[in-house]
């Protein structure tokens, strides 16, 4: 789930505390995500990052499955 190649790039951060995050959607049932940050920053972390990114797109899913749900 997390360890799949994706096709592009993506961008270092662009100040010392910061994230770099680019994403590509490149159909109807992948997302890909590239995000990096600098080892040298306590303020930042990149699985940190990545976990809690894929536990909103989770929650996110769910709110779609449950509006589903309550339609039928």
């Amino acid at each position: 789930m997390f360890n799949q190649l994706c096709p592009g790039g993506g961008f270092g951060p662009v100040s010392d505390d910061g994230y770099g995050v680019s994403y590509m959607v490149p159909g109807d049932a992948a997302l890909y995500f590239h995000v990096s940050s600098k080892h040298s920053s306590k303020a930042t972390d990149s699985a940190r990052f990545v976990r809690l990114l894929f536990e909103s797109l989770q929650d996110m899913q769910q709110l779609f499955v449950d509006v589903t749900k309550n339609k039928h």
